[in-house]
């Protein structure tokens, strides 16, 4: 397994500074955030951040292209960021947004063909478009279409395309109830990243690992032995004032983990 970061804790810095830092920090790649959105610049200038990654010594894993609702046109803006970096995959999030009015069916139907329509789009890149779940934000009357990895399940028998994986947030699944080593071994097959923060009193928080109450121990043997090879990627809020030292942190607490259960 290799840890990665999400850019997001940066949001209060340039993509430019977060490329001078994160390899210091001992990372081996970055997920580029929505707080990200170097998408909007010119080829030639996305092409200098390419340079820049790979002078890093870096790998850019994962883009996100849709939290926390999914936008179409949003997501192949990134499916073409994620062309140019040579990224094979890009989070399309949990599907449209709904209202306490709305209609679940209707949303279902219309996220469905939205996902359809995004992976067709991906295919023809050879680029994997994954769907997260998120759960419902506190205090609000919205929530997106899927906020669990059972309905997530439902979409991909659904959708019934190979380029269509999932994202697992260890700390969705502590949110949402839902049993992490029946997933891992379940979607081994599906799972493409790994977003890794901490949480407290099951809340929808993204702390430094290490902090709250998730035992990553035997969640990590449990990705060693389904052979997990992918990124463990640090997704952490709310840190945006010591982006530096809640990485840092971060990866020093990750690595001890690794090395104990190796």
């Amino acid at each position: 397994m290799k840890i990665g970061l999400n850019t997001n804790v940066y949001i209060e810095h340039s993509l430019d500074y977060v490329l001078s830092r994160v390899k210091s920090l001992g990372y081996e790649g970055i997920e580029i955030a929505r707080v990200h959105p170097i998408h909007e610049l010119p080829e030639d200038k996305i092409n200098e951040y390419r340079k820049l990654i790979s002078k890093a010594g870096l790998e850019v894993y994962s883009i996100q292209g849709g939290i926390p609702f999914t936008d179409p046109e949003f997501c192949k803006k990134r499916i073409e960021l994620a062309r140019l970096l040579d990224c094979r995959n890009v989070n399309m999030g949990p599907g449209i947004e709904i209202d306490a009015k709305d209609s679940i069916d209707e949303a279902w139907e219309k996220t469905l063909k939205v996902f359809t329509e995004i992976a067709e789009y991906a295919k023809k890149y050879g680029i994997n478009v994954n769907i997260e779940p998120e759960p419902k934000a506190p205090l609000s009357t919205k929530k997106p279409t899927i906020t669990t990895y059972e309905q997530a399940e439902r979409m991909l028998q659904e959708l019934r395309m190979n380029n269509v994986g999932l994202v697992l947030d260890i700390v969705h699944t502590f949110v949402s109830k839902e049993n992490i080593f029946q997933l891992i071994t379940k979607f081994m097959d599906k799972i493409k990243v790994i977003h890794v923060g901490d949480t407290l009193d099951g809340r929808h928080l993204h702390l430094i690992p290490g902090i709250g109450e998730i035992n990553f121990e035997p969640i990590f043997k449990a990705l060693i032995k389904n052979n997990y090879k992918g990124y463990l990627s640090v997704e952490i809020y709310p840190y945006f004032d010591i982006p530096d030292e809640a990485s840092f942190r971060s990866i020093l607490y990750l690595q001890g983990i690794i090395q104990k259960v190796l």
